[in-house]
């Protein structure tokens, strides 16, 4: 899996971790979820900051502290997420307003648009994956049916 940007991604992981403990509302350290998935525990610290501020999160301190996701996994999606970490250039190009004067431009004004139509759907799909779906094992699905 990849994202356009290793916070992005870092941060989708770290909240499916957190999902994963919500039920049992136990905190879960920067510390482990950085060791877990080979992160550096600094920059995890920082995308825990922005999950802060956003009111996903809340922090507790001392030795059993660390990370508790604030909404149910049921409420929130994986774009809203994504959404948090996106970068100044993606949304420069989103508002880009191109009037082709040149064959060129023409051109690269054809190509911004399928960008903007990729982007719509791909964040589309992003909000319609609730962090509950991704909590889902396997062997804890409805088993399939092929009896015909």
């Amino acid at each position: 899996m990849r994202f356009e940007t290793k916070r992005r991604e870092y941060a989708a992981i770290a909240v499916l971790e957190l999902a994963r403990a919500y039920r049992a509302k136990r905190p879960l350290s920067a510390q482990k979820i950085a060791a877990k998935y080979g992160f550096t525990q600094n920059f995890l610290t920082q995308i825990f900051q922005t999950l802060k501020k956003a009111n996903l999160v809340e922090a507790e301190r001392g030795p059993l502290g660390g990370f508790r996701l604030v909404p149910n996994p049921e409420e929130l999606t994986v774009g809203y997420v994504v959404g948090l970490f996106s970068d100044a250039e993606s949304k420069e190009r989103e508002s880009e307003n191109i009037t082709p004067q040149t064959e060129a431009e023409a051109t690269k004004a054809k190509l911004v648009d399928v960008w903007r139509k990729a982007e719509a759907k791909r964040q589309e799909y992003l909000n319609s994956v609730l962090y509950s779906d991704l909590l889902t094992e396997p062997d804890e699905q409805e088993p399939l049916n092929f009896s015909i």
